[in-house]
């Protein structure tokens, strides 16, 4: 008898600890309303979303630390005369032969020469060969137009609203840096002649809607 009082005492103590649980839950749910807030991601979400963007944009994987270091706005383009500030080649002037943008690295033509060991194929010959290796971007300055020194590249609009590149820091001029005339070279030629896959220049200028006649109006 004992055994079955101590039994039932100790059943219903669980019964009603399992209850008080089971209330506490339902009441927590109903009474918490919905958020309207977006939810805000993860610091590490943020991250695998950053470095796939850049992946993207530069056609290879790479880390996010590294996808956080590119060079947003390049103010040094291609045909820049710069002087390079450090390496081997420090005080030197040449011009930007190529910008390397998912590295955030330069090419200056006849600077920072390494000797490379190519191999011969069947199209090339192999032996060593003396080519001009990337500098890092913040190696290299832009060289003002009038002092002939190093500087710092700005952005200002004129009156027109031109948007220009001028030099900007200590000593510097202040004057405008012009667009070098290699960028205006089109790699690939427009075409003067109309294609086979262009559209003739009667249909482009034909007038196929006009509001007062009706004309292009779809028949409802």
């Amino acid at each position: 008898l004992w055994n079955a009082f101590c039994h039932f005492h100790i059943s219903r103590h669980y019964w009603v600890l399992g209850f008080t649980t089971l209330a506490i839950k339902i009441h927590s749910r109903t009474s918490s309303a919905p958020s309207l807030r977006p939810p805000v991601p993860s610091a590490s979400h943020r991250r695998v979303l950053f470095t796939g963007f850049f992946s993207k944009r530069v056609g290879g994987a790479m880390g996010w630390k590294a996808a956080e270091k590119l060079i947003r706005h390049w103010k040094i383009l291609r045909g820049d005369n710069v002087m390079i500030i450090r390496g081997k080649d420090k005080g030197e002037t040449g011009t930007i032969k190529r910008v390397i943008r998912s590295q955030n690295r330069v090419i200056v033509e006849g600077k920072n020469l390494i000797k490379k060991h190519i191999k011969g194929g069947p199209d090339h010959e192999g032996g060593i060969f003396t080519v001009e290796a990337p500098l890092h971007a913040s190696n290299v300055q832009v060289v003002d137009p009038v002092t002939g020194r190093p500087c710092k590249v700005g952005v200002k609009y004129l009156e027109d609203g031109t948007k220009v590149r001028v030099a900007r820091g200590t000593g510097t001029s202040g004057s405008i840096i012009p667009r070098p005339e290699i960028l205006k070279i089109r790699a690939t030629p427009r075409p003067t002649t109309a294609g086979p896959k262009d559209t003739p220049l009667d249909l482009v200028w034909e007038q196929t809607y006009d509001a007062k006649t009706g004309k292009g109006m779809p028949d409802l």
